[in-house]
């Protein structure tokens, strides 16, 4: 199920309990160590901690029926065990990144039930655990959809990555589908390979019943957060996990929204929880390295007995307090909005200009245009415009067309 990777320190001086890396099965385990400067795994061992990594097998249609029980059983326990049995004696702090966090919340909390205390604490990367607000793939979250994905996979055996980088694609298609596509079809240009899109390409799989499980009873049922998900038949309690926490959200993260990644305090009974956001997306924010001149974070601490409201100061990464409020979800900060720039402000008075001269109708359309560059409002922006009534662009010309320039075809 998996393979777990020893990680050595480079300092002659160590620390004596350990690092337990939990990644995403639906990633590879390099994310968090992609290359010298964008590396966490290099961080802690040249900080002297000793770090286990997990690697998962990347299913096949023969594991079809391994389960959210298997992945907890044959990976996280079975990893603690092995954790134990090189670094004896000692706590483990665990860390999990996006769905390989929520795994280990659901162990942490399993384990604090049954009195196991290997656990020290708790650091999870961009993670959920509430799936009340899941972001913009709740867009493909419904009864409906499920059933279907469901009976796709079932025939199949696995979900394919292929399936599963369509879906995450389209929810940045304007960065990950319009851009490339104009650049390299349009303009001839070849973007050069970098890291994370080199890890990016490396896909994994991910068994029909695990994944049936995942969804139904996390996205679609939210069973985790209202104290209904079951490990080995029994429900398991997040309040039960008393340990320190270290939660990290990205402000622009279409995965795991961090609103929804901070629920996770209000849902666990721990001693000590820190939340920190940073810029960045779901990836990028993360692996990102401690110098990188475009990234910036604040930073939180709750400790037992300190309301929500009023405990801890927030400090963002000059040191210095903020005026921003991480409990206070209804804000993403307390300072002053950014006045537009001025080419900013002409473009949104030239979009008024052209929309006020057209019908309702006809402005409404051509407004849906401007806005969301959907290749549909284009076409119709187009008719709207005045073109003849069998009149088409071909469908890739048309991606490239914008309702601005379709207007001009009057004159």
């Amino acid at each position: 199920m998996i393979e777990l990777i020893q990680y050595s320190p480079t300092t002659p001086d160590v620390h004596a309990e350990p690092v337990l890396i939990v990644p995403a099965w639906i990633m590879k385990y390099y994310i968090l160590d992609l290359s010298p400067k964008n590396s966490l795994v290099a961080w802690l061992v040249d900080q002297g901690y000793t770090v286990f990594m997990m690697s998962w097998k990347n299913p096949t249609a023969a594991d079809r029926e391994l389960g959210m029980d298997d992945y907890l059983r044959k990976g996280v326990y079975a990893a603690l065990d092995v954790v134990g049995a090189v670094v004896p004696d000692r706590d483990i702090h665990a860390v999990g990144y996006c769905i390989g966090g929520t795994l280990l919340s659901i162990a942490a909390a399993a384990l604090a039930d049954w009195g196991d205390t290997r656990i020290r604490d708790v650091t999870l990367f961009a993670a959920q655990t509430d799936f009340s607000e899941p972001g913009e793939l709740s867009l493909y979250i419904s009864p409906a959809q499920l059933e279907m994905l469901e009976a796709l996979m079932y025939k199949e055996g696995v979900l394919d990555s292929k399936q599963m980088g369509g879906a995450f694609a389209m929810l940045r298609a304007h960065d990950l589908l319009w851009q490339p596509a104009v650049k390299s079809y349009l303009k001839g240009e070849r973007d050069g390979m970098i890291d994370l899109m080199a890890w990016n390409a490396d896909g994994t799989r991910m068994p029909w019943k695990m994944h049936t499980e995942y969804l139904m009873g996390l996205y679609l049922r939210n069973d985790l957060a209202e104290g209904r998900f079951k490990v080995e038949g029994e429900p398991v309690s997040l309040k039960d996990i008393r340990v320190p926490m270290f939660v990290v959200g990205t402000e622009t993260d279409h995965v795991a929204p961090w609103k929804s990644v901070y629920k996770v305090g209000g849902l666990t009974s721990s001693s000590e929880f820190t939340f920190l956001l940073t810029s960045g997306g779901h990836n990028a924010g993360i692996v990102s390295g401690p110098v990188h001149p475009k990234r910036r974070h604040r930073v939180r601490t709750q400790r037992e007995g300190e309301s929500a409201a009023a405990g801890g100061r927030v400090v963002r990464d000059d040191g210095n307090e903020a005026g921003f409020l991480v409990a206070d979800l209804g804000r993403v900060s307390s300072r002053p909005i950014p006045r537009r720039s001025a080419s900013r402000r002409r473009q949104s008075a030239r979009r008024k200009r052209v929309t006020s001269r057209l019908p309702t109708r006809r402005a409404s359309t051509v407004q849906a245009a401007l806005t969301h560059n959907h290749e549909d409002c284009r076409l119709r922006a187009l008719e709207c415009a005045g073109r003849p009534h069998g009149f088409r662009i071909p469908l890739k010309a048309a991606n490239l067309v914008s309702a601005s320039t379709a207007l001009s075809f009057r004159r």
